[in-house]
């Protein structure tokens, strides 16, 4: 984890589990290990097996806390730790991209491109139906998220 990831973490986990957060984060360790390990990704190495690493991660929090307090507020805590990273990560590409000027489509589709090279859709699959100044209709026909979650 980066330092503002775990910035994060604790802030939200300081908020919902209490001072014991850190110790919560040590058994969403040892369970991420486990998910990971069940994978179809722990026998390989590369940045795709890094993200289902990074990924199984969130997964063992999920879990944790839904056997704590439930689905309900599993799923809001992890909201609060997961949108604003990965909203930080998508900002970061976006502010790499040269888009002063360009269409709005334009930008749209450069950054569409940016992220199959760097962020975590560059592990999907997408197929265009339709991509011209206004209309921008892809389906995704391979998703990481679902590989995993699904197995």
């Amino acid at each position: 984890m980066k330092i503002k990831e775990i910035k994060i973490t604790k802030s939200v986990l300081s908020r919902n589990v209490g001072w014991l957060w850190a110790i919560f984060l040590i058994k969403c360790l040892f369970r991420k290990k486990s998910i990971f390990n069940k994978s179809r990704w722990s026998k390989s190495e590369g940045a795709e097996s890094e993200f289902v690493k990074r990924f199984s991660f969130a997964s063992a929090m999920y879990l944790k806390l839904q056997a704590k307090f439930g689905k309900e507020k599993a799923f809001e805590t992890m909201k609060k730790i997961l949108i604003p990273i990965g909203c930080s990560e998508q900002w970061k590409h976006f502010q790499s991209l040269e888009v002063f000027g360009k269409k709005p489509m334009e930008q749209l589709m450069e950054f569409n491109n940016l992220m199959d090279r760097k962020g975590a859709p560059q592990f999907n699959k997408r197929k265009y139906i339709k991509q011209d100044d206004n209309i921008c209709h892809f389906v995704i026909t391979r998703c990481i998220f679902k590989d995993f979650l699904l197995k």
